[in-house]
C-alpha cells in the first residue's frame, strides 16, 4: 500500500539516515528509515523534522506561538529546530487563532526583539483565512485572490479553532504537478519510516507508540537475523494493537523464514544477511546465503502471499 517513484530505500544505520537524508529521499521519489539508535524524544523529533521540511498540502500540525513569546525567543527556537520557514501562527492556549507573525515583523524590529508577538503581529481581522472544507483547488484560487502567500484554515467563521494552514509555495507546486516525483503522504508531508528494535526492549512500546502519533508512514523491525521468537511476537504485538501499520519484518535469508513473517503479520519483508564481507552474522549465527539466490527464494514466497520484499 506504499508506492515509490524510485524503488529505493535508505537504510536505518546511523551513519546513513536520519532527517536530511530522509527529506531528500522523499524530495527524490524514495524514501528513509530513520535509524533506532535514538532515545525517543530524539526519534520524534526527526520525525516531525522529516514531516515538516517541506509540505506539499495543507500544514495540519503548523508550529504556532503564544502572543507573550518575545520575537527572540521565536527566532532562538527557529534556529535551534531548523525551521525553514519565517511564519508563525499566533494563537491561545486553546489553539484559537489571534493572528500572524512573518518574516516582515522580525525584519522591521531586529533591533528589538524583546518585543512581543502579541504587539506586533497582524491581528485575525486583518487576515484572509479559508473555512474547513477547504480542499486544495479552492486554497489555490484563494491565495491568488486575495494575493497573499499564507492561508490560516479554522473551523468556521464563528470558530477560530486553527486547523492547518496553507502556503502559496507549497500548493503552487501540487497545482503545477512540480511535486509529482515527490514521496508524499495523503497529508502531502514526505513519507518517512522509522526503525525499531524487538518488543522485549525496554522502550519499543513507547517508540511505537511515537511513531504512530508522529504519522510515520511504515515501521521496520530492524535486527540481524529476523527469522526469531522475539520477531514474531513484535508483530503480532503490532497486529494486535496497531492493526492497519504498515511493518517491515526482516532480516531474512530463506524461503520458510519468509512464510513463518508473512503469516505473522508482515507487510514486506526484508532480504539479506551476510552477503558482504564486512557482515560477521553468517559466521556468527550460522545463517545465511549468497544475495541473489536468497532473494529468488524468498521472492517466490512473497510472491504467492503478494507481499511485496526489499533486499539490500
Amino acid at each position: 500500500d506504499l508506492y515509490l517513484n524510485i524503488p529505493f530505500v535508505s537504510a536505518a544505520m546511523d551513519t546513513v539516515t536520519e532527517w536530511r537524508m530522509a527529506a531528500i529521499q522523499a524530495k527524490n521519489g524514495s524514501v528513509g528509515v530513520v535509524h533506532r539508535n535514538l532515545m525517543p524524544l530524539r526519534l520524534a523529533e526527526e520525525l516531525d523534522r522529516t514531516k515538516f521540511s517541506f509540505i506539499r498540502g495543507i500544514n495540519r500540525r503548523p508550529v504556532t506561538v503564544k502572543p507573550e513569546d518575545t520575537l527572540g525567543e521565536i527566532l532562538q527556537r527557529r534556529m535551534e529546530k531548523g525551521y525553514a520557514f519565517e511564519s508563525f501562527p499566533v494563537c491561545d492556549s486553546k489553539n484559537n487563532l489571534l493572528g500572524l507573525v512573518t518574516s516582515r515583523h522580525f525584519q522591521r524590529h531586529k533591533k528589538d526583539l524583546s518585543i512581543t508577538a502579541r504587539s506586533v503581529m497582524r491581528p485575525f481581522g486583518a487576515l484572509h483565512v479559508a473555512p474547513e472544507d477547504t480542499d486544495l483547488p479552492s486554497a489555490y484560487n484563494l491565495l491568488i485572490q486575495f494575493d497573499v502567500k499564507l492561508l490560516p484554515v479554522c473551523k468556521s467563521k464563528e470558530d477560530h479553532t486553527l486547523i492547518g494552514i496553507y502556503t502559496a509555495k507549497d500548493v503552487d507546486y501540487v497545482m503545477s504537478g512540480k511535486a509529482d516525483l515527490y514521496s508524499l503522504d495523503t497529508n502531502g508531508q514526505p513519507r518517512v519510516g522509522a526503525a525499531i528494535g524487538c518488543i522485549r526492549d525496554p522502550d519499543t512500546e513507547e517508540r511505537i507508540d511515537i511513531l504512530s502519533h508522529k504519522n510515520a508512514n511504515f515501521i521496520v523491525i530492524d535486527v540481524a537475523h529476523g527469522d526469531c521468537k522475539a520477531v514474531i511476537e513484535t508483530l503480532s504485538f503490532l497486529r494486535e494493537h496497531y492493526r492497519d501499520a504498515l511493518v517491515v519484518a526482516g532480516n531474512v535469508s530463506e524461503s520458510e523464514a519468509t512464510e513463518r513473517l508473512i503469516c505473522a503479520g508482515a507487510s514486506c519483508v526484508k532480504v539479506g544477511i551476510g552477503p558482504s564481507s564486512i557482515c560477521t552474522t553468517r559466521v556468527v549465527t550460522g545463517i545465511g546465503r549468497p544475495q541473489l539466490e536468497a532473494i529468488m527464494r524468498c521472492a517466490k514466497v512473497a510472491r504467492r502471499h503478494s507481499i511485496p520484499i526489499c533486499a539490500d
